[in-house]
């Protein structure tokens, strides 16, 4: 975990269990720190491993999390 994220310095100054709660979501902070395995994926000639993928993209891979449960937050 990075004490320095901006990110994460916001979550906690406004109190939210994450940024999926915020109503700036998505804003240019998490924009900027937020992994996207496609935007990587292009950036590769080749495919990228599973392997690869599971070590050092998925774990940071948090879009598709925050989007879900944005989709739950509404729908309560």
């Amino acid at each position: 975990m990075d004490p320095e994220c901006p990110v994460r310095r916001c979550v906690i100054e406004k109190g939210l269990q994450n940024c999926a709660y915020c109503s700036e979501y998505v804003c240019k902070k998490l924009e900027q720190r937020i992994v996207d395995y496609k935007s990587i994926a292009a950036k590769f000639e080749e495919p990228i491993l599973k392997e690869d993928y599971e070590h050092f993209i998925k774990p940071y891979e948090g879009r598709k999390v925050l989007d879900d449960i944005r989709k739950r937050i509404r729908r309560e």
